[in-house]
């Protein structure tokens, strides 16, 4: 996308963003973890330095349209740790 001014502008539903790295949701649904050639997600965090530690299907950050936010649901074995609270599997999904 451009703006009038001519330059690159990104857009989408939410923007992710962390150390050198930032993804905008064009969707209301996506799935982290790492890409495999059994699998593809739509943002793969091995290559951000997960590793293994990643599951195939980690989580999924999706728009709760019934609470009107964005949810986190977490899926790895290993939870996820997002501005230092835990997420664990099986935990109702939380504030995104």
């Amino acid at each position: 996308m451009e703006t009038a001014g001519g330059s690159d502008v990104e857009a989408g539903f939410a923007k992710l963003q962390g150390e050198d790295f930032e993804y905008y949701m064009e969707t209301y649904s996506i799935m982290l973890g790492r890409n495999s050639k059994k699998s593809i997600v739509d943002v793969d965090l091995a290559n951000l330095g997960g590793g293994m530690n990643i599951s195939r299907h980690h989580a999924r950050i999706f728009y709760d349209f019934a609470l009107h936010r964005f949810a986190l649901e977490v899926f790895g074995k290993n939870g996820c740790l997002v501005e230092g609270v835990l997420h664990l599997p099986g935990n109702p999904p939380g504030q995104a």
